[in-house]
């Protein structure tokens, strides 16, 4: 019974002499826990810019009696991509009259330009008037 005692002493010395001592734990943070993520759907279409150009760059209506007016047709040349609408403007200029500028135009071939026709129309007002001024039309898509 004393061997057996002694035994179970033993025993139980060793199970504390190695549960003892110094514990160091290493390691890093690096993948611990969770990385939430979310897919989010992207959508779009390239499309050709708008281009503007005409067929005459300046127009000089030459001397004009007042009540008379001088008038002049041009083409506008409008590209971009087909079926699109563009929307077409011009700034006032005083005593100048704008026709057939239609304020909607809708692309028919993207492969050629769509020609816009219209007329300048001047008629002075007052002797000595001098027109100088520039037209400027902008396009630009609406859908």
């Amino acid at each position: 019974m004393k061997k057996m005692i002694l035994l179970a002493m033993a025993i139980l010395s060793a199970s504390v002499l190695a549960a003892s001592g110094d514990i160091s734990i290493s390691g890093s943070a690096t993948g611990v826990g969770t990385t939430a993520t979310k897919d989010i759907g992207l959508t779009g279409k390239a499309v050709k810019a708008v281009s503007l150009s005409s067929d005459i760059d300046s127009v000089d209506f030459g001397t004009v009696m007042i009540g008379k007016t001088a008038s002049t047709s041009l083409d506008l040349i409008l590209g971009g991509e087909k079926d699109f609408k563009v929307q077409l403007s011009a700034a006032d200029i005083p005593n100048v009259v704008i026709t057939g500028l239609e304020n909607s135009v809708t692309i028919a071939d993207s492969a050629a330009t769509q020609n816009v026709p219209m007329t300048l129309a001047y008629t002075p007002t007052e002797a000595g008037e001098e027109l100088n001024a520039t037209l400027t039309v902008t396009a630009a898509y609406t859908d």
